[in-house]
């Protein structure tokens, strides 16, 4: 398993939530959660960094698992304005993403 599956599924299951919940805060399908924390598929950089946030994961910790330049600032931007687009999708569902 990936390093980001681990950190996606252990601060998910710590938080208490199903892959559905992530997956809907996050606006992608629980199956992509699941091929996330499986390693089937790779998170994108964008939704590993909201999903960071989402989750309470130290920044430093999400920036270490990129490679290159621009991936740490796919992940920063990602992280860093995560919080507006979770207001929109919190009144879209019945989760409170935060």
């Amino acid at each position: 398993m990936n390093t980001r599956a681990t950190i996606i599924h252990a601060y998910r299951v710590r938080r208490g939530w199903t892959q559905r919940q992530l997956a809907e805060c996050l606006a992608v399908s629980p199956a992509a959660v699941g091929h996330w924390e499986s390693g089937r598929n790779k998170v994108s950089d964008g939704s590993w960094g909201a999903a960071c946030y989402l989750l309470d994961v130290d920044v430093n910790d999400a920036l270490k698992t990129c490679e290159t330049d621009a991936q740490r600032r796919h992940v920063l931007i990602a992280y860093t304005t995560a919080f507006p687009e979770l207001a929109r999708i919190e009144k879209e569902t019945a989760y409170d993403c935060r």
